[in-house]
């Protein structure tokens, strides 16, 4: 068992009530709050490494977003450039990116884009 060291602190009002109040000694409620807030900065210690975890996950999916944008923007181009006026699509009705270019062969639309 570690030694034990006597010492005089001065608390605040609050704070000595708090003491008073509780079952155990004051050195063991000291002790209790001290383990309790060691406990509570390992914890948000914890939650900045997910906080930086997600920062990062996010920055890998907006990178994602961005190259599907582009390649959705590629494709885009590639069907409005095609003759699809008898084009039918698999499912008989037409997609909505053949209906865009449909509507952009005739000049009804400009941009395949947030059709």
């Amino acid at each position: 068992m570690t030694p034990l060291k006597k010492m005089t602190i001065r608390v605040h009002q609050s704070t000595y009530e708090r003491l008073k109040e509780s079952r155990l000694s004051d050195g063991e409620e000291i002790e209790r709050m001290f383990r309790s807030h060691d406990h509570k900065i390992k914890e948000i210690e914890k939650l900045n490494e997910q906080v930086v975890a997600l920062q990062k996950e996010k920055q890998l999916l907006f990178e994602v977003t961005n190259k599907m944008n582009m390649t959705l923007d590629i494709l885009n181009t590639m069907v409005s450039n095609m003759n699809v006026t008898e084009f039918i699509a698999h499912d008989v009705d037409a997609t909505e990116v053949v209906q865009a270019a449909q509507l952009k062969q005739e000049g009804r639309v400009n941009a395949m884009r947030n059709y």
